[in-house]
C-alpha cells in the first residue's frame, strides 16, 4: 500500500506549526517583558546589554563613591564596599539612573550592591559586566559570565521582596 499527502495538507500543517511556534515565542517575550521582571545587566531597560549599561553602572558607583554613600558588605570571606541597589533604586535621579529601569540590574551576583574592585574581580559587578559585554560583542554564545555572575538573565521582581 502506498500513501500520499497532498501539498495543500502539508502546507496547512506547516503553517499551523509555525503559527503555534510564533505564539509560543510571543508568549515568552510577553512574560519576560512584563513589569514583574528585569534583565540583569540592563540598566537602561532596553532589553539589550551593552556599553550604555556599563556607563550607567559605573557612573552610579562613582557618584556614590564621591558622596560617600557606599556600604560595606562581607561575602565569601571578602569585605568590600558597594552602592546599595535599594538606595540607588529609591534615588535614581541622584545616581544618574533611568527612571523606568531597575538599579538591581547592576547587581550581577545578587549581593545587594553594585561593587567595583579591580583587585577582587570575584565581587566586582562593574568589571564582570564589562567582561559580559566584551564576550557578547566578540560573538561568544557561551561562557559569558564568570564567578557566578548572572548578567543577561531575567529576574522576577515579585520573587524577591527585599528589592524595595
Amino acid at each position: 500500500t502506498f500513501y500520499t499527502t497532498s501539498d495543500a495538507e502539508v502546507t496547512v500543517e506547516d503553517a499551523t506549526f509555525k503559527s503555534a511556534k510564533q505564539m509560543e515565542d510571543a508568549s515568552a517575550i510577553a512574560v519576560c517583558s512584563s513589569d514583574d521582571y528585569y534583565r540583569i545587566g540592563d540598566l537602561n531597560n532596553d532589553d539589550n546589554i551593552n556599553s550604555t549599561d556599563m556607563f550607567y553602572q559605573l557612573n552610579a558607583y562613582k557618584i556614590a563613591e564621591d558622596d560617600p554613600s557606599l556600604i560595606t558588605v562581607e561575602r565569601n570571606g571578602l569585605t568590600y564596599v558597594g552602592l546599595s541597589t535599594v538606595v540607588a533604586n529609591n534615588h535614581k535621579a541622584k545616581y544618574g539612573l533611568i527612571e523606568d529601569a531597575y538599579a538591581m540590574a547592576g547587581d550581577g551576583n545578587t549581593d545587594g550592591v553594585i561593587a567595583y574592585d579591580q583587585e577582587q574581580l570575584i565581587i566586582s559587578d562593574v568589571d564582570n559586566l564589562a567582561y559580559y559585554v566584551a564576550r557578547r560583542g566578540a560573538g561568544y554564545k557561551t561562557d559569558l559570565n564568570r564567578y557566578g555572575f548572572r548578567y543577561g538573565e531575567y529576574e522576577s521582581l515579585t520573587a524577591n521582596t527585599n528589592l524595595f
